[in-house]
């Protein structure tokens, strides 16, 4: 347990935040929120790399005991609030932390185990996330990253004995919607969407990363120096 440290890995803003703990989850995640200086550092863990745990965040200066997330006219809003709401607004419980063990500078503490892996579309990346509803949970993040120029991708366990994470993306522009859009009966086809109303879809959320993290840009470096 001495090795046990999250990775932090900063979002772009507390709807990044909200739409990843509460939207399109049968029981929304907790929302950790770590005391950093005069503010806190506020997310929810992700996906497991080698051993250690992403801790996707967003710096705040201060936190509710509800992160609450709702549309309003189709505008997606993420509030804090010392009450929980009732539907449709779903609020996930902030848990307060004085301190939590970090990995210095997002390093993990052990050997580089994340390879991006480029797919030769969107819709595969999009077919990988929605793999996770076949084992009746919620469907992977599809993540907008601000390296090599920008990627959509999603994590992906290579194996379940322990083998290595792979972030499966492919080149992208930053999108400016909160979801992507699927016809279960046309699968080749996927959309942009602001909010996750529209029946006879599946949804995805999408979560934009405010920089290029050190625990992506450095694996990432290095497969294109080995030609991967």
């Amino acid at each position: 347990m001495s090795e046990f440290a999250l990775v932090p890995i900063e979002l772009r803003s507390i709807e990044d935040v909200a739409r990843l703990a509460c939207a399109l989850e049968k029981v929304p995640k907790p929302v950790l929120a770590v005391r950093d200086g005069d503010g806190y550092m506020v997310g929810t863990i992700g996906e497991e790399l080698d051993g250690s745990l992403l801790f996707l965040h967003r710096r705040e200066p201060s936190v509710g005991e509800y992160l609450c997330y709702r549309f309003d006219d189709g505008r997606e809003l993420a509030y804090y609030s010392n009450d929980a709401a009732p539907l449709p607004t779903v609020c996930s419980p902030v848990i307060r932390f004085k301190s939590f063990p970090l990995a210095a500078g997002g390093r993990r503490r052990k050997g580089k185990r994340l390879l991006p892996i480029e797919a030769e579309d969107l819709q595969s990346v999009v077919k990988m996330s929605l793999y996770r509803l076949a084992l009746d949970e919620s469907p992977g993040a599809v993540y907008y990253v601000p390296c090599n120029g920008g990627a959509l991708g999603s994590f992906i366990r290579a194996t379940d004995d322990g083998g290595p994470t792979l972030f499966l993306h492919v080149a992208h522009g930053e999108p400016q919607a909160g979801f992507l859009r699927v016809d279960p009966s046309r699968m080749g086809r996927v959309e942009f969407a602001r909010s996750p109303a529209e029946p006879g879809f599946l949804y995805v959320k999408l979560v934009r990363l405010s920089s290029c993290p050190e625990v992506l840009g450095s694996a990432w470096s290095a497969g294109r120096t080995s030609g991967s």
